[in-house]
């Protein structure tokens, strides 16, 4: 069993490991955006690259095998192509759902969300992508083979963008929000029409790969950055459901601890993940309101292994080398104690992180002992 793996499975059953394990690129929600991976490789005094952003939304790549090896990084992506988007002008594409995205620097944002309003008849009329609709599996295979052999932790990337995010691109974030006071019924029925999607892309994807990951990362927004988008009560009557139902989905294809992306203040729901299957809770924005990682190791550590907690907003941006490396240190030994802890990003890192913060981060925690 490689060392990465090792160092892996102390953590998720809280163990102590020969080091904290680290990641960046294994999903989605914890990799690095294209021009600050280009500085990266530049300060790095690495060879220019080629590499093309792999997500069509957002400039995100995963770091080669150069990088990967210099930050001593434990795990890698495994991800089938989602949902595409076709170019309708220059500043505007439209995705599978229908939904209006327009171009905003590397990424794009949502201009046009296709459902006005929500009734009976728009619900039914909803055209969904279909998993076989292409071979959106196609070089996963390879990506596997070699990544097993490089002895990385394989991760599933299944569902970074949920029932709630979704559902927000699809209705608007203000309908959205009026929804779920007004008529919970309807939003209750586009749930279940999404639940169905998510559910034959997940057969399709773990049935290929699910023997060979260890982490399967799903996830929606739920938390802004002193509070919750909604409140408890809401969530456990009327998302809580369908996030358990897929949850259990993913669980009866892979063996693989589920991760679960949820940024902003989202403690007061902490309870509620556990109960639903959760395993792993990212992106530990320790920036948000209540989100202290010394609160979270203590009352929850015994239930949850976190992922995250390198702040991306403020220390990796207007940080120092000496502030990053006490800040990671102290970050390190707080959540790292006793295991449950892979040290990541509090989220992408993207804009105007000074990459030698980056550096500096995961060097040190590479570093800090436990004893």
């Amino acid at each position: 069993m490689s060392k990465n793996k090792i160092r892996f499975i102390k953590s998720i059953n809280h163990q102590t490991p020969d080091r904290v394990p680290m990641d960046l690129g294994a999903a989605t929600v914890s990799t690095i955006e294209i021009d600050l991976y280009n500085d990266l490789r530049k300060f790095l005094n690495l060879p220019k690259s080629e590499i093309k952003p792999y997500c069509p939304y957002f400039g995100l790549v995963e770091p080669e095998k150069d990088i990967a090896e210099y930050l001593d990084l434990d795990f890698k992506r495994v991800g089938p192509e989602l949902f595409k988007v076709f170019k309708i002008n220059n500043n505007k594409y439209i995705d599978e759902l229908g939904i209006i995205w327009k171009k905003n620097g590397l990424n794009l944002e949502v201009a046009e969300s296709p459902i006005k309003i929500l009734n009976h008849k728009t619900i039914r009329g909803m055209k969904l992508p279909r998993y076989n609709d292409w071979d959106r599996m196609a070089d996963i295979k390879a990506e596997v083979n070699n990544n097993l052999k490089n002895d990385y932790v394989l991760v599933g990337d299944v569902w970074a963008t949920c029932i709630v995010t979704l559902a927000i691109r699809l209705l608007g974030y203000a309908n959205f929000l009026e929804y779920t006071i007004s008529n919970k019924t309807m939003l209750w029925n586009l749930f279940e029409k999404l639940e169905g999607l998510f559910n034959e892309f997940t057969d399709g994807f773990l049935s290929k790969v699910g023997s060979y990951i260890e982490v399967a990362v799903m996830g929606d927004d739920l938390g802004a950055q002193q509070n919750l988008l909604f409140s408890p009560k809401t969530y456990r009557e009327l998302i809580k459901p369908f996030h358990k139902s897929i949850i259990e989905n993913i669980k009866k294809h892979t063996g693989a601890k589920v991760l679960f992306h949820t940024c902003g203040s989202v403690y007061d729901l902490i309870p509620d993940l556990i109960d639903i299957g959760v395993d792993i809770l990212n992106p530990i924005q320790t920036t948000a309101n209540k989100m202290d990682p010394y609160d979270l190791k203590k009352n929850y550590g015994k239930d949850l292994v976190f992922w995250g907690g390198l702040d991306a907003q403020n220390l990796l941006v207007l940080g120092n080398k000496e502030k990053v490396n006490l800040e990671t240190k102290k970050l390190v030994k707080i959540l790292g104690s006793n295991g449950g802890y892979i040290f990541a990003g509090s989220h992408n890192l993207i804009g105007n992180i000074k990459p030698e913060n980056i550096v500096e981060a995961f060097l040190t925690a590479k570093n800090v002992g436990f004893i």
